[in-house]
């Protein structure tokens, strides 16, 4: 998504018209991003609000030396996601060990899976590892850029990573070994 530089000069001049315009830009791709990274989806509008109203305050501090436009607010997003889902005390703390994975590798069950179905099962994943897969895999996000925004190692940040495809692979081979049991147990009754 490209934002053109005059609409984003027009906004830090405080032009209603320009927010506006920005706003419909951005809210159909900011609800897919706080609809992937919240908890609870009822809390998207005030999210989504929250967000929008951090960026036109904070728009003026935008340099796009450091980053693209749709790169700075999304991040905004992210993080008003993470202080809501904090806010429901939906993060929990888990104690992560170093593991040895290949990071490399895209898990296959991901390339098979619908896109809802995809969602419903990430969001019952450890919200530590769903926040770092949602940010790397989703979103492209760089590790150095999610330990940033986490307040984490680019290590640590990784590791999460390895655990949620590991975790989204363990949970596609259970779902394929119960539905290879129904399969067993029909063809055996006639």
């Amino acid at each position: 998504m490209k934002i053109s530089r005059p609409l984003i000069e027009e906004c830090k001049a405080g032009k209603r018209q320009a927010q506006s315009a920005l706003y419909q830009q951005l809210l159909p791709y900011f609800a897919a991003v706080a609809r992937r990274y919240l908890w609870d989806i009822s809390f998207i509008n005030d999210c989504l609000q929250e967000t929008f109203i951090a960026l036109f305050q904070h728009i003026e501090t935008y340099d796009e030396s450091r980053s693209a436009f749709h790169t700075w607010a999304v991040r905004i997003c992210v993080n008003k996601c993470f202080k809501q889902n904090q806010k429901m005390d939906q993060a929990k703390v888990v104690q992560l060990d170093p593991e040895h994975l290949e990071l490399s590798k895209e898990p296959e069950v991901l390339k098979k899976m619908s896109d809802e179905d995809l969602l419903m099962r990430l969001q019952k994943m450890p919200s530590e590892l769903y926040e770092v897969f949602n940010l790397y895999i989703i979103d492209g996000f760089k590790h150095e850029e999610i330990g940033g925004m986490l307040s984490i190692s680019s290590q640590a940040s990784r590791k999460r990573l390895s655990r949620a495809r590991k975790w989204i692979q363990e949970k596609s081979d259970l779902k394929n070994a119960k539905s290879n049991s129904r399969e067993v147990r029909t063809n055996g009754v006639s």
